[in-house]
């Protein structure tokens, strides 16, 4: 049976473990959302039921924080790959 959505229920697709990592550490502890996924869903899409306001604050620090996660971890892999050329 497909699950029925709730009026403040959102989806969430994140592209990586190091994202949703972020994503859960922001909303379910931070925030103290209640963040969950249903059954047959990808493990990258998450779902969240709180009001929209608490949201959207939420998503706004964890796109700031994940802008500077992807910069980071960018640097790191051109920094790991430019050792091993010159190994």
């Amino acid at each position: 049976m497909p699950h029925k959505y709730t009026p403040n229920e959102l989806k969430y697709r994140l592209p990586d473990t190091y994202s949703r990592t972020l994503f859960l550490k922001i909303f379910r502890d931070k925030y103290h959302l209640h963040v969950y996924r249903y059954k047959g869903t990808q493990w990258k899409t998450l779902f969240c039921d709180a009001e929209p306001e608490v949201q959207k604050r939420a998503w706004s620090e964890f796109a700031t924080y994940e802008g500077r996660l992807q910069r980071a971890l960018s640097r790191a892999v051109d920094q790991l790959l430019e050792k091993w050329e010159h190994a």
